[in-house]
């Protein structure tokens, strides 16, 4: 879980970044032109007000989780 966190959470922090790459490698010159910032802003405005803390309570029990399995697997079974 914590891998996959560790994978997924940067695509959700940096969407931005990642779709304005994206768009300057395009072949289109209309995706080239396109205001992602705008784009980006507008679909997050449009997500109900408790997706963030939700995003924010699995990556924090995600990682809690993952570190309290990798410590009951080291501790010895007897």
């Amino acid at each position: 879980m914590f891998v996959l966190g560790c994978v997924i959470m940067p695509g959700e922090v940096f969407t931005t970044r990642y779709l304005e790459a994206a768009a300057r490698k395009s072949d289109d010159p209309e995706l080239r032109g396109l205001d992602v910032q705008a784009v980006v802003d507008a679909a997050v405005g449009a997500f109900p007000t408790w997706f963030r803390p939700v995003i924010t309570a699995r990556f924090v029990l995600a990682t809690l989780g993952s570190l309290a399995v990798v410590i009951l697997l080291a501790l010895p079974l007897g």
